[in-house]
């Protein structure tokens, strides 16, 4: 009997609390989204404004470039590869195999040197006396 009580007491305790809450709603601040607070427009404009990097003096569309300009560019590119390539075929020949030694090419010395991990082409600027190292790996 005093289980029962003790039951039926402990039930009326739990059912009297009553429970309050509240709705839990996500409004969101940008006014392009559903909902957002259309006054907040002029504020995130100002702030988006005062951290762009971008001004509109400089003409970045890429659509409006010239055609015969473009010809021109390509047409110069295409003559100075085959130029490039007559100019090493004559140096190294055709097989593709660069020989190792000292070459020299106007303020630009250029030395190739073998090694274990591949082929070490050692390039030197006698007018500036910058050094560029490429390494070839082995295949």
């Amino acid at each position: 009997m005093k289980k029962i009580l003790f039951l039926c007491t402990l039930v009326v305790i739990l059912y009297s609390v009553n429970a309050y809450s509240q709705e839990l709603v996500y409004h969101p601040i940008n006014p392009s989204f559903s909902g957002g607070n259309p006054f907040n427009a002029s504020w995130l404009m100002a702030n988006a404004t005062s951290q762009s990097n971008f001004s509109e003096a400089q003409d970045f569309n890429q659509f409006n470039n010239d055609p015969f300009a473009d010809f021109e560019n390509n047409l110069k590119r295409s003559i100075l590869s085959k130029l490039s390539t007559k100019i090493s075929e004559d140096l190294f020949g055709t097989n593709d195999m660069l020989l190792q030694g000292k070459y020299e090419f106007g303020n630009f010395l250029i030395e190739i040197i073998p090694g274990l991990d591949g082929l070490s082409v050692q390039i030197f600027d006698n007018s500036t006396g910058n050094t560029t190292t490429l390494v070839i790996p082995n295949i």
